[in-house]
């Protein structure tokens, strides 16, 4: 009689079956041994203790869930330090968020070039504004339309209509990646700066109205308070104050440098300006936040004014 054929699944199968049986047999001789010392507990298997150390244990455990994003429940309790992962629809890095003024809204940008606007409340994501080609490194909000302005690395500002989730302009006069934008507290107006260029504009429809000149660096973060006093702070670490409704640089200097760290952290990273709009907080790449205040003793006289506007400011 001819000997049937066993297909290669059913070997694999069978092979894989003997070596657990194996390893089953080498996994719990402690356990079956302590159940046979115990008169109530013959034949039960015993659960092993946490510091049981054992080769096979450790080798099946690394096979079995190498892999795997998440473990068992009982393995993932005795996993103390490794953080869950959230649910969310932010599926990469994101690099800016802003509170909307009125609403109960948060509108957050990352590296996946898109706006999420989310619901405070339900925390349920609301709209994606997408358009962006690159990162999206900034995000303002303010109470009416454009009620969301996003900068990106893409050179492009774009103005967004909140209420229907598409854009209203886009804003392409800038020549390289836009990182910071700076919306003025009581005027309807905004600032936006990329390398070596600050441009400011009008809204609702995004109209240019001139060019603050002369900070040749990569601009991190810029801030604006009420007395139209605009700071930009570059990735070099110098600092600009600039007049807001004329474009002057009424002052410019560097930050101080923290003691022993690198020239390479000398970069401003974030600035806001308090309530009061006297002092300007700054986080700096060298691991410190500063506060800067105005000098008291300062004059027309100690700071004279010598400016005069050059046509540049005014093109595009």
């Amino acid at each position: 009689m001819e000997t049937p054929q066993v297909p290669q699944d059913a070997l694999q199968l069978s092979a894989m079956i003997a070596q657990n049986s194996a390893a089953a047999r080498q996994l719990y001789p402690r356990a079956t041994a302590a159940s046979q010392d115990r008169p109530d507990g013959a034949g039960k298997r015993q659960k092993l203790a946490d510091d049981f150390d054992d080769a096979v244990m450790k080798r099946r455990f690394r096979t079995e869930y190498a892999s795997s994003e998440t473990l068992p429940p009982s393995l993932a309790a005795k996993q103390p330090g490794k953080p869950q992962k959230k649910g969310g629809a932010a599926s990469n890095g994101v690099y800016t968020l802003s509170l909307h003024p009125t609403l109960d809204v948060l509108v957050t940008g990352g590296r996946d070039g898109v706006a999420r606007v989310w619901d405070m409340r339900t925390r349920s994501n609301i709209h994606v504004l997408s358009g962006h080609t690159g990162t999206v490194t900034d995000v303002k909000c303010q109470e009416a339309d454009p009620q969301v302005i996003s900068a990106s690395l893409d050179s492009t500002v774009r103005l967004w209509d909140l209420a229907a989730g598409k854009a209203m302009g886009v804003l392409t006069h800038h020549k390289k990646g836009v990182r910071a934008l700076a919306v003025h507290p009581e005027e309807f107006t905004f600032a936006s700066g990329s390398t070596g260029s600050i441009k400011q504009w009008k809204c609702p429809e995004g109209a240019f109205m001139q060019n603050f000149e002369g900070q040749n660096a990569i601009i991190n973060t810029m801030s604006v308070n009420q007395n139209n006093v605009l700071f930009s702070g570059g990735d070099n670490g110098s600092m600009s104050f600039w007049d807001w409704k004329s474009g002057h640089r009424f002052q410019a200097l560097d930050t101080t440098a923290q003691p022993g760290s690198l020239d390479a952290e000398a970069g401003l990273m974030s600035s806001i300006f308090d309530r009061s709009g006297l002092r300007l907080i700054c986080g700096e790449a060298d691991k410190t936040i500063k506060i800067w205040k105005q000098d008291e003793t300062a004059s027309e006289e100690t700071h004279p004014l010598q400016w005069t506007p050059s046509l540049g400011r005014r093109k595009f």
